[in-house]
């Protein structure tokens, strides 16, 4: 026979949840699958194996495939294996159990979250992130979001199952261990990397800072010595100014004295102009009296 007659999910719950949280969030999520696709839900939380992650709280969720209702089981759930609706149903199913789990670690008062998204589309966010702020201008948010980008720069690892982890744990590799440790050494050697980078780039950071700094501090002290050599120069500066104002003073004293000398001078020598001008202007008509003009005809104009 080739029919599917139930479906799996494995559901990792995290580890910072008390037990009995752990069983509250699996049901509520349980009852949300059974509501959501009118789906028999059977329940079976797993502790982590004596010689895996201890971390590794899990639990394995058995769903038919056909709704059932009170007459017991009806139509086949389709949707949930359609190409069209499954991926977009897988996607809100692990939606909501992102919601529920980290409802519960809120109520734990623990900062851990659930976050369903792959690594890779959180680091495409993060960089687009850290695009946006350094156009803004928001440094720090922007380096903020580059580390993270950093951080998600990770391949994930693959599920090898409870046949292989078996064998693992038996030193026999197995094909997904294998690839599984081949993924996890490159993703160490990449987080070496982004750590070499980021230590690289402190020091060049404080590098520029404290050439910046030595500039600063050269210019403050040129400043200073300019500031020092202008007071020293000032009494200097004014005394000769105080010297050339003095000089420039008497000197157009000096120049408004002659220039008072010449006006007189030249008042004195206008008005003895202006004298002997008249009386030689009275002699004149007296010669005029006592001869006679060219017009005047003889034996005219004589006086005794």
């Amino acid at each position: 026979m080739n029919a599917t007659t139930a479906r799996e999910y494995e559901i990792g719950i995290p580890a910072e949840l008390p037990p009995e949280l752990r069983k509250q969030a699996i049901r509520e999520f349980s009852h949300w699958l059974t509501e959501r696709h009118k789906v028999a839900v059977d329940i079976a939380i797993h502790l982590p194996g004596k010689d895996g992650d201890l971390r590794n709280h899990h639990a394995h969720l058995l769903t038919s495939t056909r709704e059932i209702g009170p007459e017991g089981f009806g139509a086949k759930t389709r949707a949930l294996d359609a190409k069209d609706t499954g991926p977009t149903l897988v996607k809100e199913i692990r939606e909501k159990w992102e919601e529920i789990g980290n409802r519960f670690l809120e109520v734990a008062n623990s900062n851990e979250r659930i976050d369903s998204r792959s690594y890779k589309k959180r680091r495409e966010e993060a960089e687009g992130l850290a695009r946006v702020a350094e156009t803004e201008g928001k440094q720090e948010v922007a380096e903020a979001a580059k580390r993270q980008a950093q951080d998600l720069d990770i391949q994930p690892t693959v599920h090898i199952g409870p046949d292989a982890t078996k064998l693992e744990r038996r030193n026999i590799p197995t094909q997904r261990g294998s690839l599984n440790r081949k993924i996890k050494a490159e993703n160490a050697e990449r987080q070496n990397g982004w750590a070499r980078v980021r230590e690289l780039s402190a020091e060049i950071a404080a590098m520029l800072a404290h050439e910046a700094q030595q500039i600063r501090d050269g210019m403050l002290a040129g400043i200073d010595r300019l500031r020092d050599a202008a007071a020293k120069l000032m009494p200097a500066q004014k005394a000769s100014l105080a010297e050339r104002l003095k000089a420039a003073s008497a000197k157009l004293a000096e120049e408004n004295a002659m220039k008072s000398s010449l006006k007189a001078a030249s008042d004195r020598l206008s008005a003895e102009a202006t004298v002997k001008g008249s009386k030689r202007g009275k002699a004149d008509n007296s010669i005029e009296r006592e001869f006679p003009s060219p017009k005047q005809g003889p034996g005219r104009g004589f006086t005794r």
